[in-house]
């Protein structure tokens, strides 16, 4: 336990390994590089305040770790137990795995998620700032999804194939594409911006609230308006199920092709 900082002429690079104890913070203004392994142990909260980057391999048992500074990562993250919160932005081109009852929160700056993996069966939350997809890669986020800030697909597809939920927004810009792959619902807050496409492909897209989707919005499976008013105003086509609750509307409000498959129930 204790506190190490790296002031400007003490930079850290290629450590071969790290280990983080039950309570402890490394700060300052330089950059530390983890060529071998990084283990958080133990039930409280580590800190890295200071620009880090992993390039071997992060685990937690245990406990919560917290990545205040920017941070260039090629490396893997697992969360065998605990938390992984990821507070101070960076980007990712590694593999992420959250196992049962762990947790990976992107709840500060702008994290560029722009390949790699997130698999297992824990949750990842999006708390504060934004998660950003900026490749032309294809990454799909296996675990569930809590949106609470923003996702935002700049460029290539993010696959949400675990479901869950959302009151924030979802942002698909042009040449970026969104796919929710597993039943999700969308309640009071969601917003479905860019002119981008949107696809559902899988499970339930349930609209509890009043939404407006901007992006071209195709559905091939279903999609399930419980409560308010759900308008399609970037146009797209349909192979799947529209069911609209009564007191609900479903809007068309730009042009949209409803091919064979495609059911109204309302």
């Amino acid at each position: 336990n204790g506190i190490l900082a790296l002031d400007s002429a003490s930079p850290i690079a290629n450590a071969t390994n790290l280990l983080l104890a039950e309570t402890s913070t490394i700060n300052g203004a330089n950059t530390l590089t983890v060529a071998g392994t990084t283990t958080k142990n133990g039930a409280g909260t580590a800190t890295i305040a200071t620009t880090f980057s992993n390039t071997g391999g992060v685990t937690i048992n245990q406990g919560l770790l917290q990545l205040a500074g920017n941070g260039t990562h090629t490396g893997n993250f697992t969360v065998a137990s605990g938390t992984l919160a990821l507070t101070g932005g960076g980007s990712s081109t590694g593999a992420f795995t959250v196992a049962a009852g762990g947790g990976l929160d992107f709840g500060g700056n702008i994290f560029f998620l722009n390949a790699g993996t997130l698999d297992g069966p824990g949750t990842v939350t999006v708390s504060a700032g934004m998660l950003r997809k900026s490749t032309g890669s294809t990454v799909t986020i296996n675990p569930v999804l809590n949106n609470h800030s923003v996702v935002d697909v700049a460029s290539g597809t993010l696959v949400l194939a675990g479901g869950v939920a959302s009151s924030s927004t979802f942002n698909a810009a042009v040449g970026g594409t969104l796919d929710f792959a597993n039943s999700y619902t969308l309640n009071a807050g969601t917003t479905l911006t860019g002119a981008g496409t949107m696809h559902v492909t899988g499970g339930i897209l349930t609209v509890a609230d009043n939404t407006t989707a901007s992006a071209a919005f195709n559905n091939a499976s279903t999609v399930s308006v419980t409560s308010g008013t759900l308008i399609l105003a970037g146009g797209g086509s349909s192979t799947g199920a529209f069911n609209v609750a009564v007191g609900s509307s479903l809007g068309f409000a730009n042009s949209y092709t409803l091919n064979a498959g495609t059911t109204l129930i309302g």
